[in-house]
């Protein structure tokens, strides 16, 4: 580089400039905002940050960029279904016949992780919610109609 040696020593003694100051105490928020919340991003950041020094969303995103602050993500979702197992399975009790000719005689739903089971009453063409209570292990449907 062509600088002087007199250019050098006078840069060096300069004091830092008011965007370097000011870029400092933004930079003190967003690693205090980082460590109390760690999964926000450059928005949530920046709203935090601007409350106390206004100062624009790039200049938070590249404080962020530059020091390597970055939001810590979830994890990606991962299927937990276990089927190497030698448990008894349902048999296919309908074959994939689902024309019914009598009310109450198949009834379809899929009981997802939660407490409600969507069901589909073939012969009325309606659908019910119902509750699902866990006993000696079975599934077993306590048919009480949830209000909706």
């Amino acid at each position: 580089m062509k600088v002087s040696r007199s250019g050098y020593y006078d840069w060096l003694d300069r004091p830092l400039s008011t965007r370097a100051i000011k870029h400092k105490k933004i930079l003190a928020l967003i690693r205090e905002t980082h460590r109390k919340h760690p999964m926000w991003g450059v928005d949530p950041i920046w709203a935090e940050v601007k409350e106390s020094i206004p100062c624009s969303r790039g200049t938070v995103h590249k404080l962020m960029k530059e020091h390597g602050i970055k939001s810590k993500r979830k994890g990606k979702w991962k299927a937990t279904t276990n089927s190497n197992h030698n448990l008894p399975v349902a048999p296919n009790l309908l074959n994939q016949e689902f024309d019914v000719s009598t009310p109450n005689a198949v009834w379809v739903g899929d009981y997802p992780d939660e407490k409600v089971i969507p069901t589909y009453n073939r012969y009325a063409r309606k659908s019910n919610q119902y509750k699902q209570n866990y006993r000696n292990n079975f599934l077993s449907f306590a048919l009480i109609r949830i209000a909706s």
